[in-house]
């Protein structure tokens, strides 16, 4: 009976409404402090989305803010420039059960002051507007276009074919406002929804989880469903989160990504905020991601240039062939992802921009190409005048050289360009559409440079030979045989005979 095995049974883990507890306890206390415009910013987001999802949090869980919220009348008075964090966490704490009714009475005070008059931007009106209504308070009664406005923003679809991050965001943001968070139907136009798809399809070929959760939120808002390889995959992403805590936490974390991951993740129905947490210090990880293969796109199709389709049937053998192994995959499923992605490409190829009446894009390649072409001739000018302006402190052997090698030069100009113009083995397009097409014409040139160079200054050297006299230039000896000749040498005057 000595014998006794000791089991080593691990702590029970905290169930979902202590863990998000304690995450409040973290975001309130231990990761930044009250008078810090980023706590703000923090605590405004994770009591937002805790809000709209209406997910279980626990008895006391918001004590951590009793103190904030006792004290926000004295801060919005002091700092009226952060008033729609400070309404959006007051109204959430109160929404979210804490004791108080302090919301109401804030929200006039500041529509009062017309905070919000001071907003430039239509979609921080737009928020401000729906903070205070939360309170049946219009802080913009004058402004009956707003809401106009922000729908035709939404409705050019065209804006979220091409990569654009702050575009995204604020169509998110606004289907969030106009949805009040998913309580009632934003009623979006099937144009605004085309633009939710896009912007998905771009958001998921960069891999951002960031962008990509927050439009499948306000997809699931709107009463669209997401594309179920978008949700799987921001489920694989949310799960690879990892959370550090106490001296190894570090706040220069991504812990807006998991916020917003966890975010989609509890509006779809799914796990979420499955992370093990500590009522301390915490930070939020992700671990390096794939990169996406929308920068390898964005940059096949310019390089194309004139050979660029908005046909993605002619364009997929080109892009597929310039993105690497993990982006030929990550680019297989965005276009199963949706049923657009045909029409998506159309307005991420770009290729809206033609020239003026009476001439087509066939009709200026050759112009174009053309003013590359002669582009050569200047700078082959420029050198020999350069090199002109030199010549007269030169040997002439030196002055013979320099001269004939500049002609050879310019011959390998003339040489290289009627190449380039006639598109002798496709050369032409394949200079034209590479990035390092102008490294490859100048060492064209330079190689037939020293070709023709050799031949013309060996030619130059050959020709200086004299001419010889006229006379026999080959067959027999004109002589047969050697004869003596007599030569007459007279002695001089004075000098004695022997």
């Amino acid at each position: 009976m000595s014998n006794v095995i000791a089991l080593n049974v691990p702590s029970r883990r905290l169930g979902a409404p202590a863990r998000r507890a304690a995450l409040v306890d973290s975001f309130a206390r231990h990761r930044r402090f009250g008078d810090d415009v980023f706590w703000l910013k923090e605590n405004a987001e994770l009591l937002n989305i805790l809000e709209c999802t209406g997910l279980d949090l626990g008895p006391d869980a918001l004590a951590p803010h009793e103190g904030f919220y006792a004290d926000i009348e004295r801060r919005l008075g002091f700092f009226p420039q952060y008033y729609r964090f400070l309404l959006s966490i007051c109204l959430d704490l109160e929404d979210l059960g804490l004791p108080g009714d302090k919301g109401e009475a804030l929200c006039r005070w500041a529509a009062r002051e017309g905070l919000a008059d001071a907003e430039l931007s239509d979609l921080q009106r737009a928020e401000a507007r729906r903070l205070m209504l939360r309170r049946g308070i219009d802080p913009l009664p004058d402004d009956t276009g707003l809401e106009d406005r922000l729908r035709l923003f939404m409705d050019r679809s065209e804006t979220f074919a091409m990569p654009n991050k702050k575009a995204a965001y604020e169509l998110t943001h606004i289907v969030f406002y106009l949805s009040e968070y998913g309580r009632r139907d934003p009623d979006l136009s099937p144009a605004a929804a085309r633009s939710l798809e896009f912007a998905g399809i771009l958001a998921f070929l960069d891999q951002n989880v960031d962008l990509l959760a927050e439009i499948c939120v306000a997809m699931r808002h709107a009463g669209i469903a997401p594309s179920p390889i978008w949700e799987d995959w921001l489920e694989q992403e949310t799960c690879r989160f990892t959370v550090l805590s106490g001296a190894r936490a570090d706040t220069g974390d991504e812990y807006h990504e998991f916020l917003v991951c966890n975010w989609a993740m509890a509006v779809a129905g799914r796990p979420s905020f499955v992370q093990t947490m500590t009522g301390e210090r915490m930070s939020f990880h992700r671990p390096a991601p794939v990169a996406g293969p929308l920068r390898e796109i964005s940059q096949c199709m310019f390089r194309l240039d004139d050979a660029r389709s908005d046909d993605w049937e002619a364009m997929r053998p080109l892009v597929c062939d310039a993105v690497t192994e993990s982006g030929r995959h990550i680019l297989a499923a965005a276009e199963a992802s949706s049923a657009r992605f045909a029409e998506f490409f159309a307005g991420f190829a770009r290729t809206g921009l033609r020239a003026p009446a009476g001439l087509t894009g066939g009709d200026l390649r050759p112009m174009r190409r053309t003013f590359r072409i002669l582009n050569i001739f200047v700078d082959a000018a420029a050198a020999c005048a350069t090199l002109a302006t030199l010549e007269g402190a030169m040997p002439e052997l030196v002055k013979l050289y320099i001269k004939n090698v500049l002609i050879g030069y310019l011959v390998a100009a003339l040489f290289v360009a009627v190449l380039l113009w006639l598109d002798v083995m496709n050369l032409w397009h394949l200079v034209s559409t590479s990035d390092a097409g102008v490294l490859a014409v100048g060492v064209l040139w330079f190689a037939h440079g020293i070709v023709f160079a050799g031949v013309q200054f060996a030619w130059a050297v050959m020709s200086m030979a004299e001419r010889e006299d006229d006379g026999p230039r080959g067959g027999l000896p004109a002589v047969w045989r050697l004869r003596p000749v007599p030569v007459e040498a007279p002695a001089e005057r004075g000098q004695a005979r022997r």
